[in-house]
C-alpha cells in the first residue's frame, strides 16, 4: 500500500484542480476562499508526494507524468476562476495568459517529442516557475478573501513566475526544437 501513497497524493491534486469549476458562479469572496484553501492543499500535497516518492525510493514515470499534469490543471483552473471573479486587472490577465501560453507551448513539445519527451523532463528553473506561481497566486487570492486591497502587489506577485516560465520556456524550445530538427534530418 504504502507505494502507491505519493500517486494518491498526486490522483488528489488532479481530482481537487476541478473543484473551481464548483464556483464559478459564487461570490468573488467564496471564490477566493475556495482558491486559496485549493492552493494550500495543492502546495502541500505536490510537496509529500515527491518528498515520499524519493524518501521510500518509490518514483515512478506514472507518478512523475500526474505530477506535471496536476500542476498545469491547478493552474489553468485557478486562473480562469481569477479571472471570472475580476481578481486581475489587465496585466494580470496578460500575466495569467503568459502562464498559460507557456504551459501549453511547453506540453506541445513533449507531445511532439513522443518517447523522446524526457529530453524535456522538469528542470530546477521549471520547479521553481511552479512554487513562484503557486505562491503568486495564493497572494491573489488571499488578497481577494482577506479584502487587503493589495490588487496590484499581488499580481506584481506572479512577475517571479513570468520570468521563471519565460526561462524555462526558452530552454525546453532550445533543446525540445534542437531534438525535433535531429529527428527530421536524419529522415
Amino acid at each position: 500500500m504504502r507505494r502507491h501513497i505519493p500517486n494518491l497524493l498526486t490522483a488528489l491534486r488532479v481530482v481537487a484542480a476541478f473543484v473551481p469549476l464548483a464556483v464559478l458562479a459564487t461570490a468573488p469572496q467564496t471564490a477566493a476562499g475556495v482558491g486559496l484553501l485549493l492552493l494550500v492543499i495543492a502546495a502541500a500535497t505536490d510537496y509529500f508526494d515527491g518528498l515520499l516518492a524519493r524518501a521510500w525510493n518509490i518514483t515512478s514515470r506514472v507518478g512523475q507524468v500526474l505530477d506535471s499534469i496536476a500542476d498545469k490543471l491547478t493552474l489553468a483552473s485557478l486562473i480562469v476562476l481569477a479571472i471570472a471573479h475580476g481578481l486581475f486587472g489587465p496585466i494580470g490577465i496578460a500575466i495569467a495568459l503568459l502562464l498559460l501560453l507557456r504551459e501549453i507551448w511547453v506540453g506541445g513539445l513533449r507531445e511532439g517529442l513522443g518517447q523522446r519527451s524526457g529530453l524535456l523532463s522538469a528542470t530546477k528553473t521549471a520547479k521553481w516557475k511552479t512554487a513562484a506561481q503557486f505562491a503568486g497566486l495564493l497572494l491573489v487570492f488571499a488578497n481577494a478573501w482577506a479584502g487587503l486591497g493589495l490588487t496590484w502587489a499581488a499580481e506584481l506577485a506572479l512577475a517571479p513566475a513570468t520570468l521563471l516560465s519565460l526561462i524555462s520556456a526558452w530552454d525546453y524550445s532550445r533543446r525540445g526544437l534542437a531534438a525535433l530538427a535531429e529527428e527530421d534530418a536524419s529522415r
